[in-house]
């Protein structure tokens, strides 16, 4: 089960309260797997990602790398020395949640100007939307829509959703930087829906990376979008079964009792 929120490795059946608060004090796992009778394994979606890359995907072969995954929240898991880096208590890769204006509007995590209030699908609708006036040509004025559809004007070369992914690309890029300054991976893979944007989003991302991070740390890392697109959380879901059965069969009592 790939979820929206933080694991802590000690307590892998609970959500982060902090980010899923009406879910507190509830054993997804364990109620899952007394609700099917069978084993069930709840891990962060991003992390998911992550695995799902190294295995099937663009990470095939490099060891160090992060994914970072767009969506209505954004995450990243990260992949050192072959393995996901979960930190002390689960949390490393909240990269939404990372401050860029600690003056910008206020976050649900308590904080202000977190990344996600900038470039998390809510936020880049919003911020279209506030652009309308000035982009009467749009061909998102006068209806409503959501983020594949200012995606596909962006696609379909729209000025006002190109602005948007402009933006969110150049705040995208603040938060890279100082990954690949703090961190120095050898690759960063963009997942998640605006990924599909292409050279769209990485070429102003990349451009803002170049200015802001150290010329040996760009040297070293490469900014790739995801090969899996829209199917990485799942097939990453799928690998970590995959994952625990081939390293060790008694995960899965039944199965291993019929063989």
């Amino acid at each position: 089960m790939a979820v929206p929120s933080p694991i802590d490795p000690a307590n892998p059946d609970y959500l982060n309260e902090v980010v899923i608060p009406t879910w507190k004090g509830v054993a997804v796992g364990a109620a899952l797997r007394h609700r099917f009778r069978i084993p069930v394994l709840v891990d962060n979606d991003a992390n998911l990602g992550a695995l799902a890359e190294r295995w099937w995907g663009a990470g095939r072969g490099v060891d160090d790398f992060a994914y970072i995954k767009l969506a209505t929240g954004i995450g990243s898991g990260f992949f050192f020395d072959g393995k996901i880096y979960r930190g002390a208590g689960g949390v490393a890769g909240e990269v939404g949640h990372l401050s860029i204006d600690p003056h910008g509007e206020p976050c649900g995590c308590g904080l202000r100007g977190c990344l996600v209030t900038m470039v998390g699908a809510t936020a880049l609708v919003r911020r279209a939307r506030a652009l309308l006036e000035a982009h009467p040509e749009s061909a998102l004025a006068g209806r409503e829509f959501g983020i594949t559809v200012m995606e596909d004007a962006a696609l379909a070369g729209d000025a006002l959703a190109l602005q948007v992914v402009r933006e969110a690309a150049e705040h995208l890029g603040v938060a890279v930087a100082g990954l690949l300054n703090l961190l120095n991976p050898e690759l960063v893979i963009i997942g998640g829906g605006l990924a599909r944007l292409g050279e769209l989003l990485l070429a102003p991302l990349r451009d803002t990376v170049r200015t802001r991070t150290l010329a040996t740390s760009v040297e070293a890392s490469r900014i790739v979008t995801s090969q899996l697109g829209a199917r990485a959380i799942a097939v990453g879901a799928a690998t970590l079964l995959l994952q625990r059965a081939l390293s060790d069969p008694r995960h899965f009592p039944a199965a291993a009792a019929r063989r």
